[in-house]
């Protein structure tokens, strides 16, 4: 038990830092607002939205614009249109094919092509 004239005293936890003041220093407030992060880290500002802006409405060549990463997917195997098709095959017919295409260093699907063109054009 305490007595009259005994205070409990707890001492002061000293105060965290901000993520902000850990960053950049300090307790002074960011002025810049961020609105994200670019590959290489840079943060996007609202000086960065601008000039994105401006180059857009500046347009694109064709060159840019087809210059530009392609998207997800397989790639393409040339300028013409593609279709799947799906074939049936038999166990040693298939095993046959994997055997060829391991031997010659290519897919199953490049042999079937490759086969069917023979075929079809007697090359």
């Amino acid at each position: 038990m305490m007595g009259k004239e005994e205070e409990l005293v707890i001492p002061a936890m000293p105060l965290r830092r901000t993520t902000a003041e850990a960053l950049f220093g300090g307790g002074e407030a960011m002025t810049k607002r961020i609105y994200g992060y670019v590959k290489n880290g840079e943060p996007i500002s609202e000086e960065a939205i601008e000039a994105f802006v401006r180059e857009a409405e500046n347009g694109y060549t064709g060159e840019q614009l087809s210059t530009a990463r392609r998207g997800r997917g397989r790639p393409r195997l040339g300028a013409d249109k593609k279709s799947v098709e799906s074939v049936r095959l038999g166990s040693s017919l298939k095993s046959a094919a994997e055997q060829r295409a391991q031997a010659d260093g290519i897919s199953v699907s490049e042999v079937i092509r490759r086969a069917l063109a023979q075929y079809l054009h007697g090359a």
